[in-house]
């Protein structure tokens, strides 16, 4: 099959995650060892964005231990002022020209993996891809395959888009989704809930500010509460930005309600993981996805790529009936 070309817009840990597991042979823990008839190798990265001035120029094979292309990190795009990143703003290219430097890459579509707190620069690259005739894959905690104009827009283009905000494999929301879903078919009402976390990333630091703690509590209730076909008390969030957890994120989940003969249960959970590790099988089954139901014809937020995949889809059913959708259609 022919390769799937990729550009890579944030080159944070994940980012650096996704390059080392495209680059690493023999492979351990792929979930999916073949999506829509494409293998993890069909993956070619094509072009790789960063703001960060100690990446900006450098070869990737110095920033990825195993990797051996020839691609160097490209100045990227930042239109927001976050006081925890060194990476100064840049005055707003124009669309037209971003789009040029995509479409000069020979890639298919383009992942943004860029930190949370900076929706304008996501849109800016949402919006760049469309004009490259690039599909566009949304990690980031911005409403962009939500918003059914630009979805719209990219489906009347023969382009998909995909999003919004990444699923992790067995993040907090993941498990917390399972656990209410677990209660429900056991014939038990949750009565409220939350899921709060600690984390040492720069998504964690992103997270305490007040508009992206917002908009991420937001999103991780209406994913929730998808669960269930009743309304129910929920909180979630990031709550502190620990240094020395680096890349691990620590997440207590609580979930109250009604149990037979009128008592209550009560459930404490504490899940202890890393986020790149947690998220690279579900981007590298949603690239490829997006290839074949391109292939296929399909246009626009296709609902099984989206639900899989993220927090806030257009459509969202149950955590589980989404995974069996997809690998229905693109796992068979």
């Amino acid at each position: 099959m022919a390769k799937i070309g990729l550009a890579l817009l944030g080159l944070g840990r994940v980012g650096r995650a996704l390059v080392g597991l495209l680059a690493r042979r023999p492979l351990e823990g792929l979930w999916h060892d073949t999506v829509g008839g494409y293998r993890l190798e069909d993956i070619e990265l094509r072009a790789v964005y960063d703001v960060d001035p100690e990446k900006v120029g450098r070869p990737l094979s110095e920033l990825v231990p195993g990797y051996q292309g020839e691609l160097r990190v490209e100045r990227g795009v930042l239109l927001e002022r976050l006081p925890f990143l060194e990476a100064p703003v840049t005055p707003r290219p124009d669309e037209e020209a971003f789009a040029g430097r995509l479409r000069a890459s020979g890639a298919h579509m383009a992942l943004n993996l860029i930190t949370s707190g900076a929706p304008e620069s996501a849109r800016f690259y949402c919006l760049s891809s469309l004009r490259a005739g690039l599909s566009f894959i949304n990690a980031a905690p911005v409403r962009l395959a939500a918003d059914p104009q630009l979805a719209g827009e990219f489906g009347r283009r023969g382009l998909i888009i995909a999003g919004d905000d990444l699923l992790s494999q067995l993040g907090a929301t993941a498990l917390h989704r399972a656990l209410i879903w677990l209660l429900a078919k056991r014939g038990l009402r949750v009565l409220r809930s939350y899921e709060l976390d600690v984390g040492g990333g720069m998504d964690a630091r992103a997270s305490l500010l007040d508009e992206v703690k917002e908009a991420k509590r937001s999103i991780i209730r209406e994913s929730l509460r998808r669960e269930l076909p009743y309304p129910f008390q929920t909180a979630a969030g990031t709550v502190e930005y620990v240094e020395f957890l680096g890349e691990r994120r620590v997440s207590y989940i609580y979930l109250e309600g009604e149990a037979p003969l009128g008592t209550v249960f009560r459930i404490d959970v504490t899940l202890k993981s890393e986020d790149p590790a947690n998220a690279v099988n579900v981007l590298v089954d949603v690239i490829r996805a997006v290839a074949r139901a391109k292939e296929m014809g399909e246009r626009g937020a296709v609902p099984e790529i989206c639900a899989y995949g993220f927090k806030l889809p257009p459509e969202g059913p149950s955590l589980l009936e989404a995974q069996e959708r997809f690998e229905a259609k693109y796992c068979p």
